[in-house]
């Protein structure tokens, strides 16, 4: 897997939002293996974010 966080904002309560952003054609329906690899990386990036703020020693709700 590659890529990187498309966004990231964080809300007034805050906690982070990861933005992880694709294209698809209009009309076009994703084939659930596609949605659930798009999924994951999302959550990839979460629990990567989560594991640099541990380490920084900040706690964020993400």
């Amino acid at each position: 897997m590659q890529g990187r966080i498309d966004g990231l904002r964080k809300e007034p309560d805050g906690s982070l939002v990861v933005e992880e952003i694709k294209s698809v054609r209009r009309g076009g329906v994703l084939a659930p293996v596609v949605r659930e690899m798009y999924q994951r990386q999302a959550i990839l990036y979460a629990w990567m974010l989560a594991r640099a703020e541990a380490a920084a020693g900040t706690s964020l709700p993400v």
